[in-house]
């Protein structure tokens, strides 16, 4: 009869670059992307820099992760439009938007994020692609309920901006009150 041998517990923890990068939203959204560092995530996680380098070139590298994984969780394509198909009314689907969104970001990591993109003109380039994107989403919308095209356009870049701003007038209030603050903006701009 064969015995089966317990394995041992490596001391090495192998981390992989997912690790690496939600471990450093975590930090950013708790902060500032200056203090996202490739040393302090280490000691965090309680692995050498090497395991770093072994999945990113550089800190510019792991910030560049951190904005992938931030279209992943709210990019238009990426997450919000398989969530409207089901929808059939563009207030209803402006809405689906904005609540996403406001109850996804919770923390500063957006603001961050797009400071640092203005330095980085591959970064600031896909932001201005999103951006461009969700408003011709929302001008659609607009368009739907009725209005012209030249209030669809107006409504539309509103709509983004008060999206997009949403966290730095409410964050630090409780969900649900900016939930209901949003819902009363969104409620005037649908409304002809």
């Amino acid at each position: 009869m064969k015995t089966i041998k317990k394995a041992k517990k490596s001391k090495d923890v192998r981390l992989a670059r997912e690790d690496w990068t939600e471990a450093a939203w975590q930090m950013l959204g708790r902060g500032s992307l200056d203090q996202v560092r490739v040393e302090t995530l280490a000691r965090h996680l309680k692995v050498t820099r090497g395991s770093f380098y072994w999945h990113f070139r550089d800190r510019d590298d792991l910030i560049e992760a951190i904005l992938e994984r931030w279209f992943a969780a709210l990019g238009l394509e990426q997450s919000i439009l398989p969530v409207l198909r089901d929808i059939s009314e563009p207030a209803q689907r402006l809405w689906v938007i904005a609540d996403r969104i406001i109850r996804q970001v919770d923390n500063s990591q957006f603001v961050a994020l797009r400071l640092w993109a203005l330095g980085k003109e591959t970064a600031r380039q896909r932001l201005e692609i999103e951006d461009r994107k969700r408003l011709e989403h929302f001008v659609r919308q607009f368009l739907e309920l009725g209005f012209s095209e030249q209030e669809a356009l107006v409504r539309g870049d509103i709509y983004q901006a008060l999206v997009q701003g949403e966290f730095l007038r409410s964050g630090g209030l409780p969900l649900a009150e900016r939930i209901a603050k949003a819902k009363a903006r969104h409620n005037l701009l649908v409304t002809r």
